[in-house]
């Protein structure tokens, strides 16, 4: 798992490439792995599979990017974004997907809102069958974000 840049600012979109020949089930077909959007389940805002296991959860400094209702007004996580992984191409087993970085994020508790500026992204590969042929996650550390700076201040 990987991104393809090294830094993000904020409405900049995130490109998420998963490179794993097991999750090409079907090989004559491009298949997609949609993020979980039930506000019930444990796996809220992570990319999962149809039986609703965790393949992919994204981490904004530390913090899954998850949903949150402050004073009766939701924001949106990851969900909110349309976030998929889809295949390459048949039989490619290589998935993509993207989303804007946001400005804010809710924070551990769902609480606050608070900003992404001078943070960290990571993703989580949670890897159901390695070359081992064992469960593992991996992690990938893209970057720090960069705020947007305004010229007029110095």
């Amino acid at each position: 798992v990987s991104f393809t840049s090294n830094t993000y600012r904020f409405g900049q979109p995130v490109f998420l490439v998963l490179k794993d020949s097991d999750l090409n089930l079907k090989h004559d077909k491009i298949e997609t792995y949609q993020t979980v959007n039930d506000p019930n389940s444990p796996n809220v805002d992570t990319v999962g599979t149809s039986s609703g296991q965790i393949l992919v959860e994204i981490l904004i400094k530390d913090i899954r990017y998850k949903r949150c209702t402050i004073d009766g007004v939701q924001y949106g996580g990851l969900g909110a974004t349309g976030f998929t992984l889809t295949e390459k191409g048949p039989n490619s087993g290589i998935f993509e997907g993207s989303f804007k970085m946001p400005s804010k994020i809710c924070d551990k508790t769902g609480s606050e809102l608070i900003s992404t500026a001078g943070g960290s992204l990571d993703a989580k590969y949670y890897d159901f069958r390695d070359s081992s042929g064992e469960q593992n996650i991996f992690s990938f550390n893209a970057i720090k974000f960069l705020h947007r700076v305004d010229p007029r201040r110095n």
